[in-house]
């Protein structure tokens, strides 16, 4: 080989090369490697399989003259890219030393270029990252395993110890919400770590600034944070501030518990800025220091926005799923008595009559009326009368003990209560009790020719549903029993028995 090839090759491939024989011995060396690759020492006569391992699976037999073949891979600190191609044979005329073929091996230090793809493909690992979370936010409402998949995603990809969300409490003490760890390290889920993020620190994240630390044997700490950081292993620290908006109606409690739909929502620090600080995402290093680079800072920077965004689409749907809720329950309830209105009833009663009609069970109603209920409006006004029909709808309610049976208001001064699983006798007992439970009230009814307290008319039915017929018979069959308790003079409970249903 001339001086001007060995430029060549280090001009253009920034490559070494070596002479070897069909026994992977050096017979030359270029000059230059030393230059090149001070890492290497290749003496003649050396096996070259014994320097670079990754040719320890090279062939020479049946290698064509024109033949090449590749190796890369780790030597030590540096990544090398390796070519061995034969030149030609010799014979023993030639040297009597080194009979037979040669081959040239080229090597060239491909460190700085495998770092720059690792980087890359880190990269575009990182973009892959924030585009699944996206798609999760956009998938998922649940809060906890958007930031659990965020984690344990991000731990692998940037080679990290340790990555976690760290949650702030109303006091301003915190806690460590989720967290992915390598198993050199230990778990500092759920554990308080709030002397590492004061009250006064507030302010600094609030204004989007990030805290980074290389090197904790040399960086510019307070001696008290030094030693906590040391207590949790770290050695090199990344920390991002996870803000989100003022929302509109902050939660009357600021609690984040996993696995529970009450998630962390408004802070209880506001300063005049239009966010404010709901936690931190915090990365460790805990074995060495680490120089961080800028694209892995852009990625994590990115990364605490899409959790702010993920957390604030979680308190939105809360907020909605508990309007929603609310809603829903204003349209099954009555607002005067809080107790279902009709309408919530008649769902319920076709609803029942449907399951027991299958499972041949019976189905109790009693229709509860109260006596000269217009009378007592007259005489005490109508404030009184609606106090009046709170204290009925307690005292009515209060009797039913079983999950499924429901009481209703059914009409201004009327109350339905649907038993099911309950014959008549079952009914009747029921009525009576509801019966006791106003007369203990001991409400005042003047005007009321029957008695000198409030009292009720009560009809009380019970079948056992058939598909063939409609919930509406037994409704008109309570109505009719309880038309029957009036004509007899009020206050008093007559039930639908067999000789009723035979004039019914």
């Amino acid at each position: 080989m001339n001086h001007l090839f060995t430029q060549i090759l280090n001009l253009q491939l920034k490559a070494s090369y070596l002479l070897i024989n069909d026994r992977f011995l050096i017979l030359e060396t270029d000059p230059q490697i030393d230059c090149v690759l001070p890492h290497l020492s290749a003496d003649r006569g050396v096996d070259i399989r014994e320097i670079f391992p990754m040719l320890s699976t090279v062939s020479l037999e049946g290698l064509g003259e024109n033949d090449f073949v590749e190796r890369e891979g780790d030597l030590g600190e540096v990544y090398l890219k390796i070519g061995l191609r034969r030149l030609l044979d010799r014979t023993p005329d030639e040297t009597e030393e080194n009979p037979g073929s040669a081959y040239l091996v080229l090597i060239e230090d491909r460190t700085q270029f495998h770092q720059k793809q690792e980087q890359l493909e880190k990269q575009g690992a990182g973009d892959r990252l924030l585009r699944k979370m996206n798609d999760k936010i956009r998938q998922s409402l649940g809060l906890e395993e958007i930031l659990q998949s965020s984690v344990d995603r991000l731990q692998p990809l940037l080679g990290i110890d340790r990555a976690l969300v760290y949650y702030f409490n109303p006091d301003w003490s915190g806690t460590v919400v989720v967290e992915a760890v390598d198993s050199t390290c230990a778990s500092i889920l759920d554990q308080p770590i709030d002397k590492l993020y004061t009250k006064e620190q507030i302010p600094f994240y609030q204004q989007g600034n990030i805290s980074q630390i290389r090197d904790l044997e040399t960086a510019d700490l307070p001696e008290d944070d030094r030693q906590l950081l040391h207590q949790l292993q770290v050695r090199s620290q990344l920390v991002f501030p996870i803000q989100l908006g003022i929302p509109l109606n902050p939660p009357p409690q600021n609690t984040f518990k996993l696995g529970q739909s009450n998630l962390p929502l408004a802070s209880p620090y506001h300063p005049p800025w239009d966010t404010y600080l709901w936690g931190l995402l915090i990365v460790h290093q805990c074995h060495h220091p680490r120089t961080w680079e800028p694209w892995e800072i852009q990625l994590l920077q990115d990364i605490s926005t899409q959790l702010s965004i993920a957390i604030q689409q979680s308190q939105l749907y809360e907020q909605l799923k508990e309007a929603n809720q609310e809603l829903k329950q204003l349209s099954a309830s009555d607002s005067l008595t809080q107790l279902y209105n009709r309408r919530r009833f008649e769902q319920v009663l076709q609803k029942e009559w449907r399951r027991l009609s299958r499972e041949r069970s019976p189905l109790g109603l009693i229709l509860c009326d109260i006596d000269y209920f217009r009378l007592y409006n007259e005489a005490y006004g109508y404030l009184s009368g609606d106090f009046c029909l709170q204290l009925i709808a307690d005292a009515v309610r209060q009797v039913l003990k079983r999950p499924a049976d429901l009481v209703a208001r059914y009409g201004a001064e009327e109350f339905a209560v649907l038993l099911p699983h309950t014959d008549l006798s079952g009914s009747t007992h029921v009525a009576h009790m509801i019966e006791n439970n106003v007369i203990g009230l001991d409400l005042e009814h003047k005007t009321s020719p029957v008695a000198p307290t409030v009292t009720l008319s009560m009809g009380v039915a019970a079948l056992i549903p058939r598909i063939d017929t409609q919930p509406q018979f037994l409704l008109e069959l309570a109505r009719y029993v309880l038309d029957q308790a009036k004509r007899n003079g009020h206050n008093q409970i007559v039930a639908a028995n067999s000789s009723m249903l035979l004039d019914f």
